[in-house]
């Protein structure tokens, strides 16, 4: 086993992996050392899985509970005038309210948003106890190696490289290369979690999933 190499050997590696154009070498190779120091500070392992899962999935049945609520509410709205309370005539402003169904409701909306983002928080949690039961146990540092090595190629700069799938393509390599600096083992193959990943994507990409940043990964940049 070779001696574990610093960050800066692991950023020059990157580099040379990427190839970008010479103009940008020291852009990319500054924009790499970024991210190989997160990999390399943050701390896993240490959520309360069941806890926290427990604790959204609550979060999640208030959510639920609140927004059956405020449909019943919105619900008044859309009566037809005769089914509507009556009001005085000071109160001729809110009856032409009641009598205006309205054209959004953006409280549940937000409580929407909310719902998704609660259940795409859950998603992990829910893959690591089921990995505690018996599964196939998830790590979290390569799914957070491939989802910065991703985001470091596949965005729009000079160095952007198609992320592809093959064993020397940037993706893997670069994947790779972060899971070393969080790990100190090197050459580890991390095709399962970016095969993972790119599934994610395009089913985004043709509208039928999300794309969000792991609940994982803003875990570990809130312990940066």
């Amino acid at each position: 086993m070779r001696k574990r190499r610093t960050l800066d050997e692991i950023a020059d590696e990157a580099v040379e992996v990427i190839d970008p154009p010479a103009a940008s070498r020291e852009a990319c190779h500054a924009s790499l050392m970024d991210h190989i120091k997160m990999m390399s500070r943050a701390r896993f392992g240490l959520l309360p899985t069941r806890r926290a899962l427990t604790s959204l999935e609550d979060y999640a049945k208030a959510l639920r509970a609140v927004k059956a609520k405020a449909a019943a509410v919105e619900a008044v709205f859309w009566l037809p005038a005769r089914d509507q309370p009556s009001v005085s005539a000071a109160g001729e402003a809110l009856g032409r309210a009641w009598r205006t169904p309205p054209t959004s409701s953006p409280f549940i909306d937000s409580l929407n948003d909310e719902l998704k983002r609660v259940e795409q928080m859950c998603e992990p949690l829910r893959d690591h106890v089921n990995g505690l039961k018996g599964a196939r146990p998830k790590d979290p540092r390569a799914s957070a190696a491939a989802w910065e090595a991703l985001g470091i190629i596949d965005r729009d700069c000079p160095w952007r490289r198609k992320p592809t799938l093959t064993a020397e393509g940037p993706w893997l390599r670069l994947s790779s290369l972060l899971y070393e600096a969080s790990t100190g083992e090197d050459n580890r193959d991390l095709s399962r979690y970016c095969r993972k990943l790119m599934r994610s994507r395009r089913a985004f990409l043709r509208g039928r999933g999300s794309w969000r940043q792991p609940h994982i990964i803003q875990m570990v940049r809130a312990k940066t």
